[in-house]
């Protein structure tokens, strides 16, 4: 039997109706794993700490939007583990399936009717003096945003050493192709097909309306250096979250990541049937 993880969402699933309908339809047709968070619900099911729902299970099941499948793409792609999403909130470009697709998902999950996705992730460095302070492996994009609303930032982006672009604008966001369905799609940046190695360079409202969002292969290595101005001056954002102030004469190195994230399709869907139903509502 497979080993399935749960994922719930208690924010956007209402009593948790949707995690116990999971349960109820993989009962007894596999090992259903849940954190040891929800034992108050009294499930039959394996509860274990969240840490080792990544490493046990052979699939994880993550309810939500978007924002609750990229937090789990963080950790799964560590451990290989391929993730599906129930979308549970509004757009939802990288779920999988809706509500009403749950029952009929979980019989292609169990009848092993689907494929697996490998999807390209950038692994982005924040640098000091040539150190590294911190780095990350994000699935959509890095957004680098100004730190008030005063003012804008001045940016520029080198690929392989050499000077491609000076940036007066907003922000920059460096997407992959899985990332050009959000906040780059709304910038104004192309749609990838998400099997299209690439890292995309979109900018956020520039002051230079001739600025065009720039497609690069994924041999490149993007550095994005800052001008130095008023400390601190710029917050760079990873898939949304885990927000960094940058300092002055820090800067960015960005590259193909070596981690993948794994999405689970069944057969009746693909980023074109869920771009079609997305960009049609």
């Amino acid at each position: 039997m497979l080993n399935i993880a749960i994922l719930p969402n208690i924010e956007k699933d209402k009593n948790l109706a949707t995690t116990k309908l999971l349960c109820s339809l993989l009962l007894n047709r596999a090992t259903i794993l849940l954190s040891d968070e929800f034992t108050s619900l009294a499930l039959d099911v394996e509860y274990v700490a969240e840490s080792e729902l990544f490493e046990k299970a052979d699939i994880m099941l993550v309810l939500g939007g978007d924002g609750s499948l990229l937090h789990a793409a963080r950790e799964a792609s560590r451990h290989s583990l391929p993730l599906l999403g129930i979308n549970l909130g509004r757009l939802g470009f990288l779920a999988q399936a809706e509500k009403g697709d749950i029952a009929s998902c979980i019989e292609k999950i169990l009848s092993r009717d689907y494929t697996v996705e490998d999807r390209m992730m950038l692994h982005v460095e924040i640098c000091h003096n040539n150190q590294v302070k911190q780095s990350f492996d994000v699935l959509n994009d890095v957004v680098i945003s100004r730190f008030t609303m005063a003012r804008m930032i001045n940016a520029e982006v080198y690929t392989n050493g050499t000077l491609m672009q000076k940036y007066t604008a907003d922000g920059l966001i460096m997407a992959t192709p899985t990332g050009s369905t959000a906040y780059c799609l709304s910038s104004g940046g192309p749609i990838i097909d998400p099997m299209v190695e690439a890292i995309i360079t979109t900018a956020i409202c520039p002051h230079n309306l001739n600025t065009r969002a720039v497609v690069m292969p994924p041999n490149k290595t993007v550095t994005i250096k800052l001008a130095s101005l008023q400390s601190p001056q710029a917050l760079a954002l990873f898939d949304g979250d885990n927000g960094y102030i940058l300092e002055e004469d820090d800067y960015l190195t960005i590259t193909k990541s070596n981690l993948h994230t794994k999405l689970v399709w069944t057969k009746d869907a693909d980023f074109y049937h869920v771009l079609h139903y997305k960009l049609s509502h």
